[in-house]
């Protein structure tokens, strides 16, 4: 079997890390610690977009329509939800309020309407 690296993501579009933990976004999710070592390719994560680091080695991603709350300790997806479609783009990234609890999203939808998802992934509300 072969060694999985950084050098195996042929896709690799983003690449994040909060010091502990690197995520590469491609076509998949893929996790790896800092010293390069593999965790998981969570094929489930499609497309994903964006990412914040949250407490208790989690993250909130944003993949494919759906918000995904991931446990980084062993790249499981703790919980997920579908992401209400606007007819823009939502913005590049998260806003995480001081704590790490809430997440905001944000999104144009008809006529100059923004609106604002509240995430509370610990919670698992929308």
């Amino acid at each position: 079997m072969r060694s999985i690296t950084l050098s195996t993501v042929k896709d690799a579009e983003v690449i994040l890390t909060n010091g502990n933990s690197v995520l590469v976004f491609g076509k998949t999710l893929w996790l790896f610690r800092i010293d390069g070592s593999f965790v998981v390719h969570q094929k489930a994560m499609r497309y994903p977009r964006k990412a914040a680091f949250l407490p208790n080695n989690t993250a909130i991603i944003e993949g494919n329509s759906t918000y995904f709350y991931v446990d980084l300790n062993d790249g499981s997806i703790l919980w997920s939800t579908p992401r209400k479609k606007g007819i823009s783009p939502p913005v590049a990234q998260f806003a995480v309020s001081p704590d790490g609890t809430v997440v905001f999203d944000m999104q144009r939808m008809k006529d100059r309407v923004i609106r604002i998802d509240r995430i509370c992934p610990g919670k698992q509300t929308v």
